[in-house]
């Protein structure tokens, strides 16, 4: 993430620009200007009033090879965090910072910095401030990235992989739970690492196994246990569906513990997590999802759980138009049917989003609206010989739509 940028503030009287004179910062001329980057992140620092004309050495307070600007009657000093200078955006001209209250406006309380004993009023920014303020981080868009995400869900997840809080996206069966964190990490720029964990033996696929070459035996770690201590995030795919036995392994992983206990390990038995490895987890947990196993409490009280919906109607309708190309009538009857089918009572099964866009492919490869749910939808509801079942009330809800 971007380091914060500050400002520190001088006030000076009337309307004076100062430029360059002999290797110093002289009041009078205006000299060439340039306007600053508004995506700028500022935070107003310390005020000093000055005298009119008064003239200021390079080495001195006011150089723009240590970052000095001037507005108007303010002239602005550029550093980092640490109050280190930084260097001037131009080696041969001042920089005009125009309309001050436009770049300032996300981290002052009112639009005036000062208050009334002439000193910048202390604003403190919250964290989940600091976070909004970095663009590289902004939620990703249909127009843009093809995918739709609800904007305080995704603050809301960026805020968890910050603080490296164990989370828990549950909710239908693709409604894209999967497919947001990759999408999170790849804005962030960190490597996520996948787990599927409907496996067998989790003790191997989580820890690893004893192995005997050349007649020596060494424990080989699994990719799990190994990724742990590297920063990024660890994802366990479905984790309704795990083996019982994966709870016990995993409950000192997600706790403050943060670590991995491997008992047949002949060195190394406990791995601890690297203080910014983040362990995230998706399920699908409800009556619908048969398969599935109910979750450990204990280890759901270690998670933070965050719902996954599916887009709203119109936001989905706008997705199938974007990305598959198809016109609104047709996406907007896709979602339709899509969301009668999930408000039915009588279907114990939804069409996902992920259903969706298969349907969209379908169609936009020459298959009819019935055609494309028939390969795609149809076959996943049971049908009964003697009134047609589920499938015969998909059937019925196609054929009066």
């Amino acid at each position: 993430m971007n380091n914060p940028i500050f400002l520190k503030v001088i006030l000076v009287s009337d309307s004076p620009m100062l430029v360059p004179v002999d290797g110093q910062m002289r009041m009078g001329a205006k000299g060439m200007l340039t306007q600053i980057d508004p995506k700028m992140q500022v935070t107003p620092r310390e005020v000093l009033t000055l005298e009119e004309g008064m003239i200021f050495g390079t080495d001195d307070l006011v150089s723009h090879a240590k970052g000095w600007y001037v507005s108007g009657v303010t002239i602005y000093q550029i550093t980092d965090e640490s109050g280190i200078y930084m260097d001037a955006l131009s080696t041969d001209h001042l920089v005009f910072i125009s309309a001050y209250k436009k770049f300032t406006s996300n981290v002052l309380a009112t639009g005036d910095p000062l208050n009334s004993n002439g000193r910048v009023k202390a604003v403190k920014l919250s964290f989940m401030e600091s976070l909004k303020k970095d663009m590289d981080l902004s939620p990703p868009t249909i127009e843009k990235d093809g995918w739709y995400v609800d904007t305080e869900l995704w603050w809301h997840l960026i805020r968890n992989y910050s603080k490296k809080k164990n989370t828990l996206l549950i909710g239908d069966s693709g409604a894209g739970k999967t497919d947001l964190v990759q999408i999170l990490m790849k804005k962030i720029g960190k490597p996520l690492n996948i787990f599927d964990m409907a496996i067998s033996n989790p003790t191997k696929s989580l820890c690893g196994n004893l192995r005997a070459d050349n007649g020596t035996t060494h424990y080989q770690y699994a990719r799990f246990a190994q990724v742990i201590q590297q920063e990024g995030a660890v994802l366990l795919d479905e984790l309704s569906r795990a083996n019982p036995t994966a709870n016990n392994i995993l409950l000192p992983v997600t706790d403050k513990r943060r670590t991995l206990y491997i008992e047949d390990a002949i060195t190394d038995q406990e791995i601890k997590l690297h203080d910014k490895c983040a362990i995230w987890a998706t399920a699908n947990i409800g009556t619908k999802f048969i398969g599935t196993s109910q979750l450990d409490h204990a280890l759901l009280n270690r998670f933070g759980q965050v719902p996954v919906e599916y887009p709203p109607a119109e936001k989905e309708s706008l997705l199938l138009q974007k990305v598959f190309k198809l016109n609104k009538n047709t996406a907007d009857g896709l979602v339709g049917i899509a969301t009668t089918i999930r408000e039915h009572t009588d279907l114990s099964k939804d069409v996902s989003t992920r259903q969706l866009f298969e349907l969209a492919e379908l169609i936009g490869d020459g298959y009819s609206v019935s055609e494309a749910f028939r390969w795609a939808v149809l076959q996943q509801f049971d049908s009964d010989k003697g009134d047609g079942g589920e499938r015969q009330t998909v059937l019925s809800i196609l054929q009066s739509s």
